[in-house]
């Protein structure tokens, strides 16, 4: 059984002495006690097997471990633990699009992550988990509050490691204003292949329309005339686009162009 009393920091490293074993089968217990809110997880290093494992940051982990015939088995710098910081994250932003807000976060690394959870707030003191995504091997993770009611909100992400530490990002505020665009899409995020233009008192003519994604390309494009007034009008972009934010660019009589942010969200 492990124990250390003394407080952990990001880095920190301690170093196992084997000692005065045999050929057989053994097991450590790492006991930690309350260090989820500490921003660090651990991971418990085994240099002979080439093997980390992740260690509990409130309770036990066991490892089980054999010494046999090969010497470098029974070395005494076989084992260490390494505390490292859960999550750093490279940026956070929260964007309206239309009754929505979409959160996008980034990070610089993260060490064995489960999951992030979106936590929102009204005064930025006091936050609520509204949404959960699962971590994986990307670096960009979105997710979007759908209806969010007009007023003023804060956001940040909860990173959560598979050993029950946590990170959080920085705090991101954002005000959603109740109004009727000229232009707007709806329902926003796109679940089905078709996209619904809504226009509201535009002149007739010719229009011009461009689906682009976050790396410019245009995806969709679309020609159509217009009788004035207000309509919908119906874009299908079919099945194959992925899910994420894209521009849609709207060029009307005059040359003018509107860009409205659109989320294809399909289950």
């Amino acid at each position: 059984m492990l124990q250390r009393r003394t407080p952990v920091n990001e880095n920190d490293t301690i170093f196992l002495d084997l000692k005065k074993t045999r050929q057989l089968h053994y097991r450590f217990n790492c006991m930690l006690n309350n260090l989820t809110e500490t921003g660090l997880t651990a991971s418990f290093e085994d240099r002979y097997l080439h093997t980390s494992t992740a260690v509990n940051m409130n309770g036990d982990t066991w490892i089980d471990f054999e010494v046999n015939a090969d010497a470098a088995s029974a070395a005494a710098n076989r084992f260490y633990i390494v505390f490292k910081k859960t999550v750093q994250y490279a940026s956070i932003k929260a964007t309206p699009v239309e009754q929505n807000v979409v959160v996008d976060w980034a990070l610089e690394n993260g060490t064995l992550l489960d999951n992030y959870i979106v936590e929102r707030s009204t005064d930025g003191n006091v936050f609520t988990a509204i949404g959960k995504v699962k971590a994986g091997e990307a670096k960009n993770y979105s997710f979007t509050d759908v209806s969010a009611l007009p007023g003023v909100y804060y956001y940040r992400i909860k990173a959560t490691s598979y050993s029950g530490a946590v990170g959080y990002s920085e705090t991101v505020k954002v005000k959603i204003v109740k109004s009727s665009p000229a232009l707007y899409v709806f329902p926003n995020p796109v679940t089905d292949g078709h996209i619904q233009l809504q226009m509201n008192n535009r002149i007739a003519g010719w229009y011009d329309l461009k689906l682009v994604n976050n790396l410019g390309q245009v995806l969709v494009t679309r020609k159509f005339m217009f009788q004035g007034g207000t309509a919908t009008q119906n874009i299908e972009t079919g099945n194959t686009l992925t899910n994420g934010l894209y521009n849609l660019e709207v060029t009307g009589p005059g040359k003018k162009t509107s860009i409205i942010k659109i989320i294809i969200s399909r289950k």
